[in-house]
């Protein structure tokens, strides 16, 4: 589960993430504040665990980079607070039960420019964290994961609910399109996810679902005929309203998320179409931000058209 990004001021952002984690909250607790722990789901630290005290944070890059936090808050077993070069961490543990925790982290004082950044690296930590409550013991390159492919597909996803919460923050390298059709949403929603009808003005799908984890491949061609294989998942759907489904390409690096949101207008039907984190793919001509524009384009604002008004 992502995350949750607010706005808390015109500059300022924080993102909350809550986790029910299946042990006891002592256990948790010492995951999160000791150094020979935090070794495993975060990266070296040295810390003067007392408020006011300094946590050193060595980055695992090619300088090993050091930072530094100044600790606010300790009430043990229940929060641990401190502000890191101007941003702020607030962790909260709850017992459920003697063997389940309640953990809710919060990280604020978050800049426009950061918010686009942080959300996905808290979120890889706390996954980590989890694991290594559950007793992995494997030491990450923080600092230095720039090409992982789960921290770039979370970056894309935090991206997809940021721009959709606060549209003014939508990157300039993703592709949006909008289109008001003379069609009913039930009709549009049936041209998007009825393989057979999707045939008609789509791609050659063998199959096509709309549940959430349905896998699906189809082929497809570049500029020049390259041939390509793309490769999606579900992530949501729902019916008449939103369809969402990732989109990668075997052998090629890179993930992203294609969006259609459908809202009734007039008589007819707005389709808006966000395909998000294009700049993670490979720098050749077919994976350009044009490239996709012009062939959404052409898809939504001809093929479906046309399809709409023969159907």
């Amino acid at each position: 589960m992502l995350g949750q990004i607010i706005k808390t001021s015109e500059s300022d952002w924080q993102v909350r993430y809550e986790r029910i984690l299946p042990h006891p909250i002592h256990d948790v607790w010492t995951t999160i504040t000791h150094p020979d722990l935090m070794q495993y789901w975060f990266t070296d630290i040295d810390m003067d665990f007392r408020e006011g005290g300094t946590i050193k944070i060595y980055f695992r890059d090619q300088d090993k980079t050091l930072s530094t936090a100044t600790i606010l808050n300790i009430q043990a077993p229940n929060q641990f607070s401190y502000n890191w070069e101007g941003e702020q961490a607030v962790w909260d543990l709850v017992q459920i039960d003697s063997a389940t925790t309640q953990l809710t982290l919060t990280y604020s004082k978050l800049s426009t420019e950061m918010v686009k950044r942080v959300p996905a690296g808290w979120h890889a930590l706390l996954d980590r964290l989890d694991a290594t409550l559950n007793g992995q013991r494997m030491r990450y390159p923080f600092g230095a994961e720039q090409d992982n492919a789960v921290l770039q597909q979370l970056q894309v996803r935090y991206a997809n609910q940021l721009s959709e919460q606060y549209p003014d923050q939508e990157s300039g390298k993703s592709v949006v399109l909008e289109k008001v059709f003379d069609a009913a949403p039930g009709k549009i929603w049936k041209a998007l996810t009825d393989k057979g009808e999707m045939r008609k003005w789509y791609f050659d799908l063998s199959d096509f679902r709309a549940e959430p984890g349905f896998q699906f491949s189809f082929p497809g061609q570049g500029a020049k005929g390259e041939q390509y294989m793309h490769r999606c998942e579900v992530l949501e759907a729902v019916p008449e309203r939103r369809l969402r489904y990732s989109w990668a390409y075997d052998g090629h690096r890179g993930y992203s998320v294609l969006t259609f949101l459908l809202k009734p207008e007039g008589g007819g039907t707005r389709l808006r179409l966000t395909h998000r984190g294009l700049e993670t793919f490979p720098d050749g001509p077919d994976f350009q931000r044009e490239s996709f524009q012009a062939g959404w384009t052409e898809l939504i604002t001809k093929h479906l058209d046309i399809y709409l008004k023969e159907n």
